[in-house]
């Protein structure tokens, strides 16, 4: 009887896989993302791997660079998106080269320490702007499109994508209609019109009688400029305005204010915070931000919830007071 032949091993080397990984494994994802992780590809994983056929990486191979990646000075977070980027490597595989095996399954993720855990929630607890500070910040901002770019951002709580994208049509009935998102997504390119982030990123937000007013103003003004119409971006006009641009007149507005720095994605987080400090529904936050699920909102604010707790024992404390009288 003659043996089955086992397959051939395949060849190819761990660092041509990268490359190759990179070239068609990194997709939907923007420019400076997909910079990011070609970074970490080049400059930490393949330096502390042995070039070796990618095929023949056993269990050893791949508990040895967790343990290169442990003495490493980065932040567990950040030790931590290296391994998951690792990781990425042989879910290709499989997906397209039939790898049988994957030897990364023995690779944990590591834990961050109560030291660590303490510094992030002091981050979390001082990256956030109050309306005074705010106030303070935005007497500072004396371009009017910038002015009511962070006044809007404030008081949305919007992605930056998303508030980049605006158009005049998307401001209707005291709303803004989310549903699309600005990127810088490839070389070359100022910037590209996507889908938003997710379905639930997809939403209407109510504004207010006050911001809807400001806002109405602005476009008055803006209207008078030659050769406005609807499609221009409601920040911006015929371009949006562009990241760094934003970045460099915040940063020199907060300097002149004197008030905390703080980056663009915190004034969502500002918005998030300082609506459920107020005991504002979570579920109301969480659709508003257009996370996914609650829980998204839960984990990233959770640091907020003494204070909705205190409003909660307050009420008990009111509502229960004649039980002091029997």
């Amino acid at each position: 009887m003659k043996l089955q032949e086992e397959e051939p091993q395949k060849m190819i080397m761990f660092h041509d896989f990268i490359d190759a990984f990179l070239k068609n494994g990194v997709k939907n994802v923007t420019y400076a993302t997909s910079q990011s992780k070609e970074a970490i590809f080049n400059n930490i994983i393949k330096p502390n791997f042995p070039d070796k056929n990618f095929f023949s990486i056993t269990e050893i191979d791949c508990r040895d660079f967790r343990d290169k990646m442990d003495l490493l000075e980065y932040s567990t977070r950040y030790k931590n998106v290296i391994l998951s980027l690792f990781k990425s490597l042989f879910k290709y595989a499989r997906k397209y080269y039939k790898l049988k095996n994957d030897p990364s399954y023995v690779i944990e993720p590591f834990k961050s320490s109560f030291e660590e855990k303490m510094k992030q929630r002091e981050r979390e607890l001082t990256r956030v702007w109050q309306v005074d500070e705010f106030n303070q910040f935005i007497k500072y901002v004396n371009n009017e499109t910038y002015e009511a770019f962070f006044i809007t951002l404030f008081y949305t709580g919007m992605r930056l994508g998303e508030i980049q994208a605006l158009t005049w049509k998307d401001f209707k009935n005291g709303e803004l209609q989310v549903v699309k998102s600005l990127t810088r997504k490839s070389q070359g390119k100022s910037y590209v019109i996507k889908e938003p982030k997710s379905t639930s990123s997809i939403r209407n937000i109510q504004v207010g009688k006050n911001l809807e007013m400001y806002l109405k103003k602005y476009k008055e003004k803006q209207s008078k400029i030659p050769g406005f119409n609807e499609d221009w971006f409601m920040f911006g006009s015929l371009k949006p305005l562009a990241k760094t641009t934003i970045t460099r007149e915040k940063d020199r507005a907060i300097k002149e204010a004197g008030v905390k720095r703080i980056s663009i994605h915190d004034f969502r987080h500002s918005h998030a915070s300082n609506l459920i400090a107020n005991g504002i529904n979570i579920v109301a936050v969480s659709k508003r931000l257009g996370h996914s699920s609650v829980e998204m909102t839960l984990r990233v604010y959770t640091h907020l919830i003494k204070t909705t707790e205190d409003q909660l024992l307050s009420y008990i404390d009111e509502s229960s007071q004649n039980l002091l009288t029997k």
